[in-house]
């Protein structure tokens, strides 16, 4: 504007000068217009006249044409020979137009209602207008219409954990709410669905046979107490105690007999021959034990001969397996000459000298009758027969 105001100094000083005593005359005229920036000023002097043609002055901040002066020298030759210089200025003060972008944001279901604008929808919007002054302006809108939220998260924590994410602080099993603005500052809600899973401790009372292994984790083959520190399916820390008690395995030995003809059926077994027998058993705790069988299987068998020479070989009347097999801890052994009369008589025979020996009874070569009676737990047995006594 200062620029501007030199010009209409000038013009004035202009004007002072003139000289009237002169030839030449000289005729100063000026035109004062307004108009807009992308105008043009056409009359009958000056013919398309615009902000491009002009010697202008901008505004520096905005680099707005504020005002301009154009000049058109005109001689006129008058009839008296005369000749007029005739100056025309036209002095222009321009209306700025405008074509700025609005960059805003509003939130999901509001409308962005500012400068003639009717929007909801992120998007670039157009809107021609006027200034106060008239002249046409375009205004961008480059609208984003930010999101609202209104989420429900699904969470576990262990007992004695925090949940400390997104804002929340929470200990307890149960369902929060949680406000807070998105980043384009939109009131938005977060619900918390907070689960709290227990730490589990338990405590386990069991057995196993000696030998065997206790496994699922502790591997245990003796009494005692074992711990394990395991995750539950959550991933919270738990522990599981283990009381182990190992029952005892039995391996044992039966010695029994039985008389020749008889079958021996205790204990599952199922035995008639001398031998050793095994049996797989289990105890009443389920252990495996194993008993075995040692079965002697008695025969007594009397001698029909006795040879009482001192030779050592059948010199008593022995009865074969009596003593060796202790087959029939209770009996009686009687000895009857030819008469009947009854020359030994001997009960419980435990050794070899309990035996009947001709030569200590003075007994001579000839035939002797006996009576066997014993008894057993399996069998009596009563047995008469002769025998020959021979030198």
């Amino acid at each position: 504007m200062k620029i501007f105001g030199k010009i209409i100094l000038g013009l004035f000083l202009f004007l002072l000068s003139l000289n009237v005593n002169g030839q030449s005359s000289y005729f100063v005229d000026s035109t004062f217009v307004t108009m807009c920036e992308n105008e043009s000023f056409t009359n009958e002097r000056f013919d398309s006249v615009t902000v491009d043609s002009m010697i202008v002055v901008r505004d520096s901040a905005t680099n707005h044409a504020i005002s301009g002066i154009d000049k058109l020298l005109i001689c006129t030759i008058m009839p008296d020979g005369t000749d007029i210089d005739s100056v025309f200025y036209l002095i222009v003060t321009f209306n700025p137009i405008y074509n700025f972008t609005i960059y805003d944001t509003i939130c999901e279901g509001e409308v962005y209602s500012n400068n003639g604008f009717n929007e909801r929808i992120t998007g670039f919007y157009t809107q021609n207008l006027q200034t106060i002054m008239g002249c046409d302006s375009i205004v961008n809108l480059n609208l984003v219409v930010g999101e609202k939220y209104n989420d429900t998260i699904f969470a576990e924590i262990c007992k004695g954990e925090i949940y400390n994410q997104f804002g929340f602080n929470e200990i307890g099993q149960g369902f929060y709410t949680h406000s807070f603005l998105s980043q384009y500052g939109c009131d938005s809600i977060v619900n918390l669905s907070l689960l709290v899973n227990e730490p589990y401790y338990d405590t386990i009372y069991d057995t196993i046979c000696n030998g065997d292994i206790y496994e699922y984790g502790f591997n245990a083959d003796s009494s005692g107490t074992y711990i394990q520190n395991l995750n539950t399916q959550f991933g919270c820390d738990s522990i599981l105690v283990l009381y182990l008690h190992v029952n005892p395995t039995f391996s044992d030995t039966i010695k029994a007999n039985i008389y020749k003809g008889n079958v021996y059926k205790k204990f599952g077994f199922n035995e008639k021959e001398t031998g050793v027998y095994e049996q797989k058993l289990q105890t009443y705790l389920g252990c495996d034990s194993i008993i075995y069988l040692d079965l002697q299987v008695d025969n007594v068998l009397f001698p029909n001969v006795v040879t009482p020479n001192g030779d050592g070989v059948n010199d008593i009347f022995d009865i074969h397996n009596l003593i060796e097999q202790k087959a029939f801890p209770e009996n009686e052994l009687i000895i009857y000459n030819r008469h009947g009369k009854i020359i030994y008589n001997v009960k419980n025979i435990k050794e070899k000298s309990d035996l009947w020996d001709p030569k200590a009874t003075g007994s001579t070569d000839g035939t002797y009758f006996y009576r066997f009676y014993g008894k057993r737990h399996d069998k009596v047995l009563e047995f008469n027969g002769s025998i020959e006594v021979i030198r």
